[in-house]
């Protein structure tokens, strides 16, 4: 992270603690307040890619009082490989929507969302894109983190041309320290829609992959890694409606999951759901089958010693 700027800047800090010596019995209190003005925060110096302008920052933590943290944002600008973000943002109106601030006892968070409008031309379609990108500052000392995202997991991005389509997401996070996590999805098929006027239904088959990669510190216990999943797998379903009256709804799913070292598993599920009037049943039969890896450890291999055991009984004392 960087501070920078050509603007004026100043920065405030005054830090007050009482010990009342007349009185050793009292408790000691404090009252810390800080503020900087007018500055602008560079994501990932010598790969800067987002760079905010503040009009404030102010902070103030007194004892019986949570801390209080009041930040002003005047700017997000998206520069480096993501400069054509900006070229989007000036096309789009965003509602009066600006960055959103989240402040937790665990980090204050910020993040800025273009959401595009669809784009429909004759039998092409292409819906919920939606660019992110959001900073994370924590406040146990760990690293500052970057997001950047398209789309999200929970509303894909969709793309339609006649009968076939699909859909996916893409999510990147990077911390001071390297990589954080890659998550995308890409799936792809066909979709088929029927009214008939009494009876009204469609059926669609997709086949699509799933690759997450996530950095794991060390804990002081397991050395630092990478832990990888990738999946494959294949949707195939339909609903039918009758006069508004009944309705049936099934989707097979088929998937097979490796996960980095050694390790996969493959899942088959058929969820089936009815409806009739106001009455409705789910009944859903699923499978796992677990290959590679070993068999799971059982709780006498993770404390293998009396000394590993007594640490455990010490965490619960």
């Amino acid at each position: 992270l960087g501070f920078t700027g050509d603007r004026k800047k100043s920065f405030d800090l005054v830090a007050r603690f009482y010990t009342p010596l007349a009185k050793p019995d009292f408790p000691n209190t404090y009252d810390v307040f800080g503020e900087m003005r007018e500055f602008e925060l560079h994501l990932l110096p010598g790969f800067e890619c987002i760079v905010l302008t503040f009009s404030k920052a102010r902070f103030q933590a007194k004892t019986g009082a949570k801390p209080a943290v009041d930040v002003g944002i005047e700017e997000v600008e998206f520069v480096g490989p993501l400069t054509f973000v900006n070229e989007i943002k000036d096309y789009l109106a965003t509602a009066g929507k600006g960055p959103s601030i989240d402040v937790t006892p665990a980090e204050i968070a910020v993040s800025y969302t273009l959401q595009l409008p669809t784009i429909a031309v004759g039998v092409f379609s292409l819906q919920n894109v939606a660019l992110s990108a959001g900073l994370g500052i924590p406040l146990d000392g760990s690293s500052a983190h970057v997001d950047f995202a398209v789309s999200t997991r929970e509303r894909p991005f969709l793309l339609t041309l006649g009968l076939f389509g699909g859909g996916g997401f893409f999510g990147l996070s990077l911390s001071m320290s390297g990589l954080r996590q890659i998550e995308a999805s890409i799936e792809f098929g066909a979709n088929v829609q029927l009214d008939l006027g009494v009876a009204s239904g469609g059926a669609y088959i997709m086949a699509g992959i799933y690759f997450r990669l996530t950095a794991v510190e060390n804990d002081g216990v397991t050395p630092a890694h990478n832990e990888v999943e990738l999946t494959g797998y294949l949707r195939a379903g339909g609903s039918l409606e009758f006069l508004g009256i009944i309705s049936i709804s099934v989707e097979l799913y088929l998937g097979f999951t490796y996960l980095d070292p050694g390790k996969a598993y493959g899942k088959a599920s058929l969820p089936v759901e009815i409806e009739i009037f106001f009455f409705s049943i789910s009944v859903e039969v699923s499978v796992e089958k677990k290959i590679g890896g070993g068999a799971a450890p059982t709780f006498a291999d993770n404390v293998p010693t009396q000394a590993t055991w007594d640490t455990y009984c010490d965490a619960f004392a």
